[in-house]
This record gives C-alpha cells, structure tokens and sequence, in this order.
C-alpha cells in the first residue's frame, strides 16, 4: 500500500466524516502512531473527529502547511478548517520517514 494512498485516505475520512473508512490503512505496516497502540489511536482519532464535526459550521478544507513539530524533519500540519472558525477544527501531524508514515493528533 502507497503512503500517498494513505494520506489520501485519511483526508477523504476527515472531509466526509467517516472515520471508520480509515480502519484498514490504518492497519498497514507503514502507519505508525503516536499513541500506544492504533485501536487507542483510532479510539481518540474518531473522537476528535466527531467532535471537531459537531463543532464546525459549513463545509470543511484542507490546508497542507509547515510545521516545527519534531524540528520540522518531513512532518507536516494537516489542519482542517471549517467555514466560519479562524482556526483549524482538527489538525494531524503527519511525518514521512523510511517509508512509513507516523500520525499523530494534537489534545486540542
């Protein structure tokens, strides 16, 4: 499975809202997390994700950007902005790195 693929999963699960689509790139052997295990990222990915949700207005985008996280080594802010809300409603750190990819989420 491509690392493109899977980043293009993610952002299709987070623009529609569908979470459990995620599950099995998840899953692959590239995707690493930075919680414990995946079942409890997924667990606080899913959670995040719905609240983000029920706490924007309109119609979510995308905006790839650069980040210091790790000392800005390949991770980059997937920040998802609603219509109204001048700041991210859910971001996620995404790092490429031998040909894995590790996600983490931000608390807030």
């Amino acid at each position: 499975m491509e690392i493109q693929v899977i980043k293009n999963e993610l952002i299709n699960c987070c623009l529609n809202d569908n979470s459990k689509q995620f599950i099995p790139y998840l899953l692959s052997k590239k995707v690493k997390t930075g919680m414990p295990n995946k079942t409890r990222f997924y667990s606080f990915f899913k959670s995040m994700l719905k609240c983000a949700k029920q706490n924007s207005i309109g119609i979510w985008t995308l905006k790839i950007e650069k980040t210091n996280w790790n000392d800005g080594q390949n991770t980059l802010a997937y920040n998802f902005y609603d219509e109204r809300h001048k700041y991210a409603r859910l971001t996620l750190m995404v790092t490429e790195k031998n040909g894995q990819i590790l996600f983490e989420t931000m608390p807030f």
